[in-house]
């Protein structure tokens, strides 16, 4: 999943200089949404320091957004942050978070230590963009070389992508994103046809999202992960102004392309469970080469699977996001609900990448 931002949010700790295994606690609330569920945003106190809590908290502990400090030692870079299986005492977390809640538990949540990341995979969210703004080289220099910035998980997921597109050229039809958030995944598959097949005119990438995030949450999702605060309704929702900012980014992408009088991006805004149903109507014609489902959640992925599998022909690609995890249980439970039992099905993953799946029909 690929990652997601909501609005909120209050800093209420003073930063410590260095992350203790005694101040873990203070930032459990702080890192479940920032390292796996999002990041939550609020004003950064210099303009030099990243928007969200843990960022800003990393850059003044670890130096990383100065240049008179020397950078984390390779032993700090392998630092872990663990939580206790069964914790005595703990502070209390004082910050509110995106549910605009204020947490108050003085125990992790179950099953929250396979959250945990390395604190250099929270760094490496953190030191691209204190360099980005350190140097002056022109920006669309630094686009242009963005292998320099982009984080080894991003490039991974491109990569991913990348394979699938590659076992699908030959395969009739468009691909279908279903969850599109902030665009990084539509705009690759968008991108990789216009460069590899600028003739497949009928291939178009069609993104579904409410673009404020989940419309409802219930039933196999709510019961999923107790760790989980994006299993809400609005949970996931994109940064304010998204849709408005993908539009532009299609017409750029429209003029540097060949045969750009016939459209390639596509997006559909609006509850998946009430557009999907309405779009396969009005396009009876849709085949779907690759449907990639990253709606997180039980009921829009099931809908997609009931109206879009079986336009998918054979040697087709369905992808999923987020089947097999334990914070998101809605998503495997449709999959199996949907396709019965897995036995006939090879459901296959990248050596490189940790959450995307897919089945070769």
């Amino acid at each position: 999943m690929c990652r997601k931002s909501v609005a909120g949010g209050h800093e209420v700790e003073p930063a410590s200089r260095t992350i203790a295994s005694g101040s873990v606690w203070e930032m459990v609330g702080e890192m479940v949404g920032e390292m796996v569920l999002g990041t939550v945003f609020v004003g950064p106190t210099s303009p030099r320091e990243p928007k969200s809590i843990l960022a800003r908290r990393l850059v003044r502990s670890r130096g990383l957004g100065r240049t008179d400090r020397r950078p984390p030692t390779p032993h700090a870079e392998a630092e872990l942050l663990v939580t206790p299986t069964t914790p005595t005492s703990a502070p209390q977390a004082t910050d509110t978070h995106a549910s605009g809640e204020t947490q108050g538990k003085s125990a992790a949540p179950a099953g929250f230590s396979e959250l945990i990341r390395q604190v250099s995979e929270i760094d490496a969210r953190v030191r691209p963009q204190a360099l980005f703004d350190r140097h002056a080289t022109p920006t669309h220099v630094k686009l242009d070389n963005f292998e320099r910035y982009v984080r080894r998980q991003a490039l991974s997921r491109l990569l991913a992508r990348y394979e699938l597109f590659k076992m699908t050229m030959d395969v009739k039809g468009s691909i279908v994103e279903c969850g599109v958030h902030h665009g990084g995944g539509l705009f690759a598959w968008a991108k990789l046809s216009a460069a590899l097949e600028p003739m497949a005119i009928h291939r178009k990438v069609i993104g579904f999202d409410t673009f404020e995030g989940f419309p409802e949450v219930a039933g196999a999702d709510a019961a999923a992960h107790a760790a989980n605060p994006e299993l809400r309704k609005g949970g996931f929702a994109a940064a304010s102004g998204t849709f408005e900012e993908l539009i532009e980014c299609t017409s750029e992408f429209d003029g540097n392309r060949f045969l750009n009088q016939f459209p390639k991006v596509e997006l559909v805004r609006g509850d998946a469970t009430k557009t999907i149903p309405a779009y396969v109507a009005e396009n009876s014609h849709l085949l779907v080469s690759i449907l990639f489902l990253d709606f997180d959640i039980y009921a829009p992925t099931k809908v997609a699977l009931e109206h879009l599998l079986r336009r998918v022909p054979k040697g087709g690609i369905v992808a999923f996001d987020e089947i097999n995890n334990a914070a998101w249980k809605g998503e495997t439970v449709a999959m199996m609900e949907v396709l019965g039992s897995l036995n006939s099905y090879a459901v296959q993953k990248f050596p490189f990448d940790p959450n995307i799946a897919y089945i070769r029909l």
